[in-house]
């Protein structure tokens, strides 16, 4: 073990003077089996501190980094085995290597220059971009002057140490994901470095974050002033079908009463890094955070479900690998009486209605929803997405008409003989609530939704 140790430290000195340019052979370097493991793992140690750092406070370990050390010494070996074999020097096999791996260790080090500098004052941005082409440059060469020192002397030796060096640098021309190149640390913000699994913990953490961001930015409510607060929930996976339409949707809502009291959430593997998943979860702690924000006796929240059905009439909530429990009508019952939210307007875009308008109905809550009883929004018999509803009630008609109520005779009107006929409860207790809303003007007509044999549109 002590030579072991001996002929590591004799490696780690050759190296460095082998980076530095000063004069070192290749007798200068113990080479065998044991001292490239070793190397191996001093390397890989090396890479862990110097990334832990760059990486910042909010980084999580990533044991995938593992094969990004294996394939950058199979890369090693394979360029000394093919220099070994054209040159009739078996000895480059474990040569090279090892004389590389020596003398990448200051190099790696040196990476952690640019995060030094980021503690002056006002550095120009020259001399960062600087120093990130200096030390390419001093990587590059050091892996030449590696090559020329790992190969015997003979003619030539200076082009073969250049053509050395060029196979050793080319896995960094490479299309990216050809060879592992996990970090060991992966920060939460840096999402390109993620598996995009959302039961990883750099996501959940990152998803975390985002709830936290997105309750923490909802404008508090102004006493004496009625205010809306809107929350999109498109739990069912398809984020490619829902992300434009739930945003269009705050948008429309953002436009008429005012930024600052939206939210959206949407299962998207795509969105795991911007928008919080369409979690019961993270829906429940937007309630509570709307109630907290608002007040009770003023204030109105509106929740705009949109996704397909399950059998039993709740929603789809798909992201997998994770197991989500689906929103039900009597669930977003609960949910809103819960967190203390009393005016309500809910706005469906689902293919099996019924059960959430059974669960909702009442004097302080406003129903639009795509279908009644029996009814099938378009697309929905033939496994799709009842879309067309959502899109036209945030659409045109939200931006033609005076109110919401009017909004849905606009998208009722314009979906005609396109599917199940929308519907629409208005309570008369939210009716009057309406009136004080800005940018309404609701008329004092109160709407009621006719037991489930025998319901009626206004």
């Amino acid at each position: 073990m002590r030579a072991a140790v001996s002929a590591l430290l004799a490696n780690v000195r050759a190296g460095a003077r082998l980076a530095l340019f000063l004069r070192v052979s290749r007798q200068d370097f113990r080479i065998d089996a044991l001292a490239l493991v070793l190397l191996v793992v001093v390397s890989a140690a090396v890479d862990v501190g110097v990334e832990r750092v760059l990486a910042g406070p909010d980084a999580f370990f990533d044991v995938a980094a593992v094969g990004g050390e294996l394939a950058s010494l199979a890369v090693l070996v394979l360029v000394g085995g093919v220099l070994g074999a054209a040159l009739r020097d078996a000895a480059l096999v474990l040569a090279l290597p090892v004389v590389v791996l020596a003398s990448m260790l200051p190099v790696q080090a040196g990476t952690l220059l640019p995060l030094a500098l980021g503690v002056l004052a006002e550095v120009p941005e020259w001399v960062e971009e600087g120093v990130q082409v200096a030390l390419l440059a001093w990587y590059l060469a050091v892996l030449v002057r590696a090559a020329f020192v790992a190969l015997q002397p003979g003619p030539w030796r200076r082009l073969r140490a250049l053509a050395g060096g060029a196979l050793l640098a080319a896995p960094m021309f490479l299309p990216g994901g050809l060879v592992p190149d996990s970090p060991w640390w992966a920060s939460v913000e840096d999402y390109s470095a993620l598996d995009g699994n959302p039961a990883s913990e750099p996501v959940l953490a990152r998803q975390r974050a985002l709830q936290d961001e997105a309750l923490g930015a909802l404008d508090d409510q102004v006493p004496g002033q009625t205010e809306l607060y809107f929350v999109a929930f498109a739990p069912d996976g398809a984020g490619s079908v829902w992300r434009d339409r739930v945003e269009a949707a705050r948008d429309a809502i953002d436009g008429r009463y005012g930024a600052g009291r939206s939210l959206v959430y949407l299962n998207d593997e795509a969105s795991l890094a911007d928008t919080p998943a369409a979690t019961v979860t993270h829906l429940r702690e937007a309630l509570e955070e709307i109630a907290a924000a608002s007040d009770p006796e003023e204030d109105i929240a509106m929740v705009y479900v949109a996704g397909r059905s399950n059998p039993d009439g709740s929603l789809v909530a798909r992201l997998p690998p994770l197991g989500l429990v689906p929103l039900s009508g009597p669930g977003l019952h609960h949910l809103l009486g819960e967190a203390g939210i009393r005016w309500r307007i809910v706005v469906l875009a689902v293919c099996n209605a019924q059960p959430f308008l059974d669960a909702l109905a009442d004097d302080d809550t406003l129903i639009v929803s795509a279908s009644g009883a029996d009814g099938v929004p378009a697309g929905c018999e033939r496994g799709g997405e009842p879309t067309a509803f959502g899109d036209a009630f945030f659409g045109a008609a939200f931006t033609e008409a005076r109110s919401i109520t009017g909004a849905f005779e606009i998208a009722k009107a314009g979906l005609a003989g396109r599917g199940a006929t929308p519907v629409m409860h208005v309570g008369k207790a939210i009716a009057e609530q309406l009136e004080r809303l800005g940018g309404e003007r609701l008329d004092r007509a109160s709407f009621r939704l006719r037991p489930r044999s025998a319901q009626s549109t206004r």
